[in-house]
């Protein structure tokens, strides 16, 4: 049985290892340095191979309007906001986030792109928006309950 038992342990931690995303957070500078190189040089290869002509004679930010920069920004500030809820969520709300998003980024789409919204999109809209209102409101429910339970401890205290 103790065999079993010290078998079990050691899954349960090295699972718990691996799938931490703490780890991420948790390489060298090196490491980080050697990822940022790696994705310049991809990046740079890709433009340099499709439009080289155009980059050598207008210069790599030829045609950026505003609108492409604050879509650069909006997909990095996305991106950080995104990291902010992986780490600190639970999977509910991310699964819930990604909802919301995808609800938003379809609501100004119908503005900016003149997107038709259908009939699955609103059913959609809708099975969500009930959904995250009633994960609040059991969310809301157990916060009370929690707080009432410290209030009785610290009466009988």
């Amino acid at each position: 049985m103790k065999l079993v038992s010290t078998q079990f342990q050691q899954h349960s931690t090295s699972s718990r290892t691996y799938c931490s995303s703490d780890r991420v957070l948790q390489t060298s500078l090196p490491g980080w340095l050697m990822a940022v190189v790696m994705a310049l040089l991809s990046g740079f290869a890709g433009v340099y191979t499709e439009d080289f002509d155009a980059v050598v004679n207008n210069g790599f930010f030829h045609g950026y309007t505003f609108i492409t920069v604050c879509m650069i920004l909006n997909h990095a500030l996305s991106g950080i906001a995104v990291s902010m809820v992986m780490k600190f969520a639970d999977n509910i709300v991310k699964v819930y986030a990604t909802s919301v998003a995808m609800l938003l980024t379809g609501i100004v789409s119908v503005f900016l792109f003149g997107f038709n919204l259908s009939l699955a999109f609103f059913l959609g809209t809708t099975v969500v928006s009930v959904s995250v209102y009633l994960h609040s409101i059991g969310s809301f429910a157990k916060l009370q309950a929690m707080l009432a339970q410290i209030r009785t401890e610290r009466v009988q205290a």
